[in-house]
């Protein structure tokens, strides 16, 4: 398990993850309460040109 503290406006990018399926879990610091995601499922392929990753964009 990783944890990252993103303050309110700003942005995060994580890099040189694994395939797999994920799921984002955070909390509300006005009350504690706590939320995760749907799992994300993240994939890697072989192409003519290489290797092509998934790429995921999470808005909260």
């Amino acid at each position: 398990m990783r944890e990252f503290y993103i303050p309110a406006g700003a942005t995060f990018t994580l890099k040189e993850i694994r395939p797999g399926s994920y799921d984002v879990r955070y909390e509300y610091l006005n009350d504690g309460s706590k939320q995760k995601t749907d799992p994300l499922s993240l994939t890697e392929r072989e192409t003519g040109d290489g290797i092509e990753f998934s790429n995921r964009i999470i808005t909260l």
